[in-house]
């Protein structure tokens, strides 16, 4: 799962270039660079932007029974002091179907 979300930030890096529009600006790329290679493939499976253009906002998706937000404010807020780390949990499958496929989010 990991080597495929790590196609689809290069490629959103590849259409930022190709357009001039950053998606993933630079600096929020060093971040989740840094951030995809502190934890392992147990604990963090994938990291990326919401939405295009800012260096705002990121999301983490990882294991459950880690305290993920706790880990990444530790390790990361000395990094970038003004780091906000809103902690979100599935409570229930999420089906996510959509013109192009489907994809089922269950508690994990």
């Amino acid at each position: 799962m990991r080597l495929l979300c790590e196609e689809v930030r290069a490629t959103i890096r590849s259409i930022s270039s190709e357009s001039g529009v950053w998606i993933e600006p630079p600096s929020t790329t060093q971040l989740l660079d840094a951030l995809m290679s502190e934890f392992s493939q147990d604990e963090v499976w994938y990291a990326g932007v919401p939405g295009a253009g800012g260096d705002d906002a990121i999301f983490v998706i990882g294991r459950k029974n880690i305290n993920l937000k706790d880990l990444i404010k530790n390790r990361f807020t000395n990094k970038r002091p003004n780091l906000a780390v809103l902690d979100l949990e599935i409570t229930e499958p999420v089906d996510c179907t959509g013109p192009y496929g489907s994809l089922i989010v269950e508690d994990l």
